[in-house]
């Protein structure tokens, strides 16, 4: 599943890059990269916290990475490192399903998805202040 996932994040990566990010240049000019859309470091982690969230598109965040000027390389590894605990989870919940015990299960969804969103939210609070 995660090698599966990987490709075809990089695939639609490289298809925004090579058929839109000229025309998003042409389009925006100097403004193609504003602010955030061009940190690298920013870039990356919007990646990779997208990968750990469910209710993102993964499709189009692969699109979007690939309009910006996000290095292909850090784009792989922030999808690689965002797709393994998905991958891991969905593994386990789905043997437990299958064995009918969940045994704490449910917890460790949970844990994850806090562990995931509460820092994103952190992030948009504290951005909202200033």
């Amino acid at each position: 599943m995660a090698i599966g996932s990987e490709i075809g994040a990089m695939t639609a990566f490289l298809i925004a890059r090579w058929i839109g990010r000229g025309p998003i240049e042409k389009l925006l000019g100097d403004k193609a990269d504003y602010g955030l859309l061009g940190s690298q470091n920013a870039l990356t982690l919007a990646v990779f916290s997208s990968r750990l969230l469910p209710f993102v598109s993964f499709d189009a965040m692969s699109y979007a990475a690939g309009l910006s000027k996000l290095h292909f390389w850090r784009f792989a590894i922030a999808t690689f490192a965002g797709i393994l605990p998905a991958s891991f989870v969905l593994a386990h919940v789905g043997s437990a399903a299958i064995k009918g015990s969940y045994e704490g299960t449910e917890w460790v969804v949970l844990g994850l998805g806090l562990a995931t969103s509460l820092p994103l939210l952190l992030i948009a609070l504290r951005s909202k202040t200033r």
